[in-house]
């Protein structure tokens, strides 16, 4: 965990892949829900896209991006 966020820096720097500036809550029930969106996400404001990020569960690692590049 720690080499995970030696690795990702620091969110709040606009220049890092990894920022992000709020998260998002799309929930089931509420009036502003759309299925096609997650439930939880890491938004960047400066374009409106959901920010990269990087899940490790026990034996697999995930990426999140908008692109492949990212």
């Amino acid at each position: 965990m720690f080499a995970k966020e030696v690795v990702q820096g620091d969110p709040s720097n606009p220049s890092n892949i990894f920022h992000w500036d709020l998260i998002s809550l799309n929930m089931p029930g509420s009036p502003s829900y759309d299925p096609s969106k997650p439930w939880v996400a890491k938004l960047r404001i400066s374009d409106s896209l959901i920010a990269c990020d990087l899940i490790i569960y026990v034996d697999d690692e995930r990426t999140i991006g908008n692109s492949f590049q990212e």
